[in-house]
């Protein structure tokens, strides 16, 4: 039951041990010949994190220094946004992205703040690369992410960093409709288009809502509850 969950969204009692955490699932990983890209943390900007901003880059220091201790093959970096403008606090920018200037996302953007971190922290705390997520039918806030991330580490002289996309889907008013296939080929498309996406995922493949009345509740999978192929499917 989801609504007794207790979600660990604020820094770690202790470290120590957190750091001890760290090493020993990376360690256990790397054991098995597992050298994956670790992301640290998962849409802090939406709620899933109630610590301070500083609490946060302080997490992923521990975090970062930890996995390279373990792993220097690893990847590490953060933080999975829902909004790549967005920071701590939902709401602290609109969404019409397109009218927003580099100062005020640089004022806000936790992916800003992380880069800002890493500029000072040096070598000594790996950032491998930088994500967030995707729900929108505009390919331009793509272009208006790259653009502002690459002149944000380029301008510290910083060597480029990939970018990552670990969640994407259409917005809401499309799924399950004719529109949202091509809509997601298009959007799957947007990500190569500038070149600074590497990767992305699709979020998520079927449906887990098990207490809905109805089959297709247009929600993000490309598959319903049971079974039955939706439209994103067939891309």
């Amino acid at each position: 039951d989801p609504t007794t969950l207790i979600y660990m969204t604020k820094p770690p009692s202790s470290y120590a041990l957190w750091d001890s955490l760290v090493r020993g699932t990376v360690g256990k990983l790397k054991s098995w010949g597992i050298s994956p890209y670790y992301e640290v943390w998962n849409e802090p900007d939406g709620g899933w994190w109630t610590g301070t901003t500083g609490e946060l880059l302080e997490l992923y220091k521990h975090t970062a220094i930890a996995v390279k201790q373990t792993d220097l093959n690893a990847k590490v970096g953060g933080f999975g946004l829902q909004q790549w403008y967005r920071g701590i606090g939902v709401g602290t920018l609109p969404p019409n992205f397109g009218y927003l200037s580099d100062a005020s996302v640089n004022q806000v953007s936790l992916l800003a703040d992380l880069i800002d971190s890493a500029a000072v922290w040096g070598s000594s705390v790996p950032l491998v690369f930088i994500s967030w997520h995707w729900f929108s039918i505009y390919p331009s806030e793509i272009a208006s992410a790259e653009t502002f991330f690459k002149n944000k580490i380029a301008g510290y002289g910083m060597n480029p960093i990939p970018f990552l996309i670990t969640e994407w889907n259409t917005t809401t008013s499309s799924r399950e409709t004719p529109f949202q296939g091509p809509q997601m080929l298009r959007n799957h498309d947007t990500f190569y288009e500038g070149g600074g996406i590497i990767g992305h995922a699709v979020s998520v493949f079927q449906d887990w809502n098990y207490n809905s009345p109805v089959e297709f509740e247009k929600n993000y999978e490309m598959v319903s509850i049971n079974g039955l192929i939706k439209p994103a499917f067939k891309c």
